[in-house]
């Protein structure tokens, strides 16, 4: 029954994450062709790239954590038994997971009052700020339920002892 709710994030995420990178390649291809052959500017090429590098690592950041690289090293981690591994990953799970609920506590916090002040961009364009980080606090609620799910699960499997559904879907986008 959890099985699609997981692969639907995953999938979710590449997407978006894929999709934020071409886009600030696009971005940045285009304003180095305008600026050498044309002499002009996009004017807001900086902005929508670092938005789209933004929306990149909130968004992509599920994909590094789904991996399971990027937050321990493997040469200390190899040393320890199954279970032990189990009780660092629940361990590390949990403390990221404080981390990100309170970056999205505040978070959350600057978007309500961004929204309420109706601040806008410094750009050209004066685009509303709180639409442009809309997608940042989209991924990063995923991230945090994501991460509970998961956390829950690991708990959930070392009393039980059932299979783990992570590594069931274990070639779906890594």
């Amino acid at each position: 029954m959890h099985a699609w709710f997981i692969r639907a994030i995953r999938r979710a995420s590449m997407a978006v994450g894929g999709i934020s990178v071409c886009a600030m390649a696009a971005v940045i291809f285009a304003e180095v062709i305008l600026r050498s052959f044309l002499g002009s500017s996009l004017r807001v090429s900086e902005d929508i790239a670092s938005y789209c590098l933004g929306y990149a690592i909130f968004w992509g950041a599920l994909m590094a954590i789904d991996s399971e690289k990027f937050i321990r090293v493997d040469v200390l981690f190899g040393r320890f038994s199954q279970k032990g591994k189990d009780i660092i990953n629940i361990l590390n799970d949990f403390l990221f997971l404080l981390f990100l609920l309170l970056a999205s506590y505040y978070f959350t916090l600057a978007q309500l009052s961004a929204f309420r002040m109706n601040t806008l961009t410094n750009t050209f364009y004066r685009w509303p700020i709180f639409y442009i980080k809309l997608p940042l606090m989209i991924g990063l609620y995923l991230l945090v339920v994501y991460l509970a799910y998961r956390l829950i699960y690991r708990v959930y499997e070392q009393i039980s002892s059932r299979p783990d559904v992570f590594e069931q879907y274990e070639g779906e986008g890594k």
